[in-house]
């Protein structure tokens, strides 16, 4: 047997009963077979649908706790239990926050100890680059001047005077 591929969705195809330009919904506003416009209805009051009052919701609380529980007309919580610190689930939001911000700090004092340590290790390879550079760099001067020194008939007091005086420090 031959694999047929499944037909592919064509909205605007006529011969789909799901199109919106062909099918059975032939209405100019929808398939209800009304051709009145559903935005006159509202415009007649005899026609409009009711319209019924909203609901009152009661008013909210005057006064709240310190933690933000509602108080009520004899001072005391209206949350049940104690209210404010105890074994209720603000407290324990409260411990857990304040556990997880020491947590913080302690991951923070360690981040700042390990980079201090890795600033002097990269500090400490720096310079003796550096030192190895200033080196090299000297060494390269006294064999050059010596080289031009011994070609040009200088003494050796002569090339160590220009290589002193010209020499790189630290």
């Amino acid at each position: 047997m031959a694999y047929t591929p499944p037909p592919v969705y064509n909205p605007f195809d006529p011969s789909n009963p799901y199109s919106s330009v062909g099918g059975t919904d032939t209405s100019l506003y929808g398939s209800n077979g009304s051709t009145t416009n559903p935005l006159e209805t509202f415009n007649n009051a005899a026609t409009a649908p009711a319209v019924t009052a909203p609901q009152v919701l009661p008013p909210m609380p005057t006064k709240l706790d310190f933690w933000g529980n509602p108080v009520g007309q004899d001072g005391k919580s209206t949350m049940g239990g104690l209210g404010g610190i105890g074994w209720n689930s603000k407290s324990l939001n409260l411990g857990l926050e304040a556990f997880g911000t020491l947590g913080n700090i302690w991951n923070a004092w360690e981040a700042r100890k390990l980079a201090k340590e890795q600033f002097k290790f990269q500090k400490d390879i720096t310079n003796t680059n550096l030192a190895n550079s200033i080196q090299a760099y000297n060494t390269r001067l006294y064999e050059r001047t010596r080289a031009a020194d011994q070609t040009a008939g200088r003494s050796e007091d002569q090339t160590l005077a220009y290589t002193k005086a010209n020499e790189v420090h630290r």
